[in-house]
């Protein structure tokens, strides 16, 4: 059967790594014939993920870090590496959005509550930033500044948030400002726990402790910490105070400061509190709050191709959000309904559907997101495997438009689930990992790289693996046929 012209194709996944090792391989583990079969039957490569020290924190901090390089060609500076260097060269106060925040203070006897993920080792925020900020507020006369801390997934035990704790309260301490008023877990900032935590931050509505380490309980994971307070009616957030989330990596919080930017200028109570976030986020266009570092990444790939006369199409799951615009450009999009056992069928069909009508439609590039498997790393290996062989009822469709069409690709932006690690509170069944520096696959189906090889052992495709993820986007415009020089 000959191949048909069309739109390019190109289906990115998160969170699929290789790997020829088999202890916590949830994807060997997993029955995913259709995605083995794509693999063994196009060629393909294994591409690198992280090439250097540099790139392995950017990583680190956010593997969704490697979006950038698909949609730039290229790495960007990662926020928590920008406000270091403001930090370094004494500019970080100097920030528009910081001084607005100390500015205003002065005028009013409002308080500053700075809210923000505890984390281990700094994944999502970074105790000098937080430090930064107490230091200014004491410099400029804050009296009240109170600090609200959300205990996320990185860490393995409640001795590990202890340690955390102990150096916040230090340097307390040491610089005579700021009091920790509340401490509560990461489940409560995700959408449906609102009312519990905005009652902890509005009312004081949580258990009480007389110091920060007594809300921590080793009988329970760090991340489902209950909500917890300092003493009767300290800090709680009121009328006219300002709220800055000091996160350098906001998504952990991204639904929490669009809620409670919301009550700005709610009928509720407190009314008009000033909210900030040190940094930009995906779903920032939708929270009403003032953003001090907004994503400065090089041109996106759907504005870049734009440019050139050609068209973008995207098909993503609804729980995406605004997640791919914010990564890869604004533009025309099919969205589905998220995928799990409930709704498989209703999925499949109009997933199926969608890839039909992209593939005779007119568009020079039709991404398809596949459905996230990255929340599963939270819920345990069996989970990922229970997720992985969902997911793999995607790639029948897959297929057939590989064999169909003559341009089609498919990736993953990072691994995960092949490098599974056990986690002692859960028994060996669960993991702590979200992220790998393992390859990911990218596969192929076009008539510029169809002379390339197959492997024959993904050990040898390990070893030989060459190219970085920002493979991804040179392929994609060489296929589009714009030139380096244009």
């Amino acid at each position: 059967m000959d191949k048909q012209s069309g739109p390019v194709f190109l289906f990115l996944a998160d969170g699929l790594g290789l790997s020829s090792a088999w202890s916590g391989n949830a994807v060997c583990t997993a029955k995913m014939p259709n995605y083995q079969n794509l693999w063994q039957k196009y060629p393909h490569l294994a591409i690198k993920t992280v090439d250097n020290s540099n790139d392995y924190q950017r990583f680190k901090y956010d593997p969704f870090h490697n979006y950038w390089k698909i949609s730039t060609g290229k790495a960007a500076l990662t926020f928590k590496e920008i406000i270091d260097k403001d930090i370094e060269d004494k500019k970080f106060v100097t920030q528009p959005g910081v001084q607005k925040i100390l500015s205003k203070m002065s005028q009013n006897n409002a308080s500053l509550h700075l809210i923000g993920n505890l984390s281990k080792s700094g994944e999502y925020s970074a105790h000098e930033h937080l430090f930064t900020l107490m230091v200014a507020a004491k410099a400029n006369s804050v009296s009240k500044l109170y600090i609200h801390l959300i205990v996320d997934q990185t860490f393995d035990s409640a001795f590990e948030v202890g340690k955390e704790l102990e150096k916040i309260d230090k340097k307390i301490g040491t610089l005579g400002i700021g009091k920790v008023v509340t401490v509560v877990g990461q489940k409560y900032a995700e959408a449906g726990q609102f009312g519990k935590l905005l009652s902890l931050y509005f009312r004081n509505d949580g258990k009480y402790f007389l110091s920060s380490s007594q809300a921590i309980d080793e009988r329970i994971r760090p991340e489902e910490t209950l909500p917890s307070c300092y003493g009767r009616g300290d800090g709680k957030i009121s009328d006219f105070d300002f709220v800055l989330f000091f996160n350098h990596n906001c998504a952990p919080l991204s639904n929490l400061i669009t809620n409670l930017s919301s009550y700005r200028n709610s009928l509720k109570r407190p009314k008009f509190i000033n909210v900030f976030s040190l940094t930009d986020f995906p779903e920032s266009s939708a929270a009403d709050a003032d953003i001090i570092y907004r994503n400065q990444a090089e041109e996106k790939l759907i504005p870049y191709l734009q440019k050139f006369g050609k068209s973008v199409l995207k098909i993503q799951p609804e729980n995406f959000g605004a997640t791919t615009d914010y990564y890869f450009g604004e533009g025309p999009y099919f969205q589905l309904p998220a995928l799990d056992s409930k709704n498989k069928q209703e999925f499949l069909v109009k997933w199926n559907n969608f890839l039909t009508k992209a593939a005779a439609s007119d568009f020079d590039l039709v991404i398809c997101f596949l459905p996230s498997i990255v929340d599963s790393a939270r819920q345990g290996f069996q989970s990922m495997v229970f997720d992985l062989e969902l997911l793999d009822s995607l790639f029948p469709a897959i297929s057939e438009l590989f064999d169909n069409y003559i341009h089609a690709y498919f990736s993953s932006s990072f691994g995960m689930a092949e490098k599974m690690v056990a986690n002692s509170s859960e028994k060996g069944s669960g993991c702590k990992i979200f992220s790998s520096q393992n390859p990911t696959p990218f596969i192929i189906a076009n008539d510029i790289q169809n002379s390339k090889t197959k492997g024959t052992d993904l050990l040898m495709d390990l070893i030989s693996a060459k190219n970085n993820i920002s493979f991804v986007f040179t392929t994609i415009v060489e296929q589009l046929n714009i030139g380096k020089n244009n």
